[in-house]
């Protein structure tokens, strides 16, 4: 049986994990607190500044154990962006 795309070994889906983590985000950062986190809203989209994206990408450090390279909010352009660099991460220091 294949293993499900952005899932690990112990089946946690971290694309739905980063969902609720954006999500949170942006109930708790943005202006605009009626925008839904999905995988092709931009950053620009969900109203978060750069502080918040911060705080985003400390959280998820945070929930998957991962160090991300300092950078990467500035390589974010998308939720999708995001699960993909989570799974990229993972995937580094696994190795």
């Amino acid at each position: 049986m294949e293993k499900a795309l952005n899932t690990d070994a112990t089946g946690h889906d971290h694309a739905a994990i980063v969902l609720q983590i954006v999500q949170t985000c942006i109930d708790d950062f943005s202006a605009n607190t009626d925008i839904k986190a999905q995988p092709d809203l931009t950053i620009d989209e969900s109203g978060l500044d750069s502080l918040s994206m911060m705080e985003l990408m400390t959280e998820l450090e945070d929930a998957f154990a991962i160090e991300m390279p300092d950078d990467s909010a500035e390589r974010v352009n998308s939720v999708s962006d995001l699960i993909d660099l989570v799974d990229q991460c993972l995937a580094t220091q696994r190795h």
